[in-house]
């Protein structure tokens, strides 16, 4: 079960890269260099999801085990997979949907 929380902890990490930009803004990474309070947030979340996994007594209490290098990238891959569907989402028309303006 822990690559499953750890795939949706990173996730949501990504997913709040998406949610920087709204109205159509394609480039969720415009400007994230200039927000030290988004990066500080994204970067400690990210430290303590390493740490929770990784950590030996600190794995334990909250019920995970370590994970090996491969199961780390294919956790990045899929966490990383809310990007490209973000930008897929944007692609479709909003005036397709009943009641949108």
């Amino acid at each position: 079960y822990t690559i499953v929380f750890n795939v949706f902890v990173l996730m949501q990490i990504f997913n709040e890269v998406n949610s920087r930009k709204i109205h159509n803004e394609w480039n969720v990474f415009s400007g994230i260099h200039k927000n030290f309070l988004f990066l500080f947030i994204v970067i400690g979340t990210l430290v303590a999801q390493v740490a929770l996994i990784e950590m030996k007594g600190l794995n334990i209490a909250f019920g995970c085990t370590s994970l090996t290098a491969d199961q780390w990238v294919i956790s990045m891959i899929l966490g990383l997979s809310v990007l490209p569907i973000n930008l897929l989402f944007r692609l479709v028309p909003s005036s397709i949907f009943p009641g949108s303006t």
